[in-house]
């Protein structure tokens, strides 16, 4: 489910015989610096997340039917290689057999300062058009950090801090409409870098 995101490679190395390296193929001289830069989201809803069934726009589903709201992070990766000891001219033979994942450092600059899913309808008496709606769901973690035991967004949002680790987010609705059933919401992340990045669901149609 990362079709979106594009992975820009940058290796710093000198030009010539004094090109660093490991002495040895070994990946073990090699440390990688592997972060990702946000440039976008994307919202999903889905049916079986586990099956990657995706509702489609102007669907009509009961509540059950919903699985889980998945909000993606479209980001580009940054990889950096450095040897730890051992200079040789061998560095691109040795960094090419290696093997790596992309991000495992989270992003390298950007921290969450805002994020809001907002209702574009009413969606019951306390949640009318407009109107944050982040407590009406729970976090599930993300792909590579699911929660079994899933914690409301607001206590997730809450105890946030830090450079962002993850790049994406699985969430739980917790109930249906109640005013409309035209489900759709727009989800704005603002970083500290002073980015903003904003997005439309597309709209499904709930009823119980």
């Amino acid at each position: 489910m990362k079709i979106f995101k594009t992975i820009g490679l940058t290796f710093f190395l000198t030009i010539g015989l004094i090109i660093p390296s490991c002495d040895k193929d070994s990946c073990d001289d090699i440390v990688f610096q592997n972060y990702f830069d946000i440039t976008g989201i994307s919202i999903s809803s889905y049916s079986d997340f586990q099956q990657g069934t995706i509702i489609s726009a102007t669907d009509t589903v009961s509540f059950d039917e919903i699985d889980k709201i998945f909000i993606d992070y479209l980001v580009d990766y940054t990889v950096t290689a450095q040897p730890k000891s051992d200079w040789t001219s061998a560095l691109m033979p040795s960094v090419a057999a290696c093997s790596y994942e992309p991000g495992t450092k989270g992003s390298k600059e950007e921290a969450l300062v805002n994020f809001s899913i907002i209702t574009l309808n009413d969606f019951d008496s306390n949640h009318l058009a407009n109107s944050n709606i982040n407590d009406l769901f729970d976090y599930h973690g993300s792909m590579l950090n699911y929660l079994n035991s899933p914690i409301s967004l607001a206590q997730f949002l809450d105890e946030k801090s830090g450079k962002i680790k993850e790049e994406d987010v699985i969430l739980d609705l917790k109930k249906a409409p109640e005013l409309n059933q035209e489900f759709k919401v727009r989800v704005v992340m603002e970083l500290s870098t002073g980015e903003v990045f904003e997005v439309e669901s597309e709209p499904i149609f709930i009823i119980l």
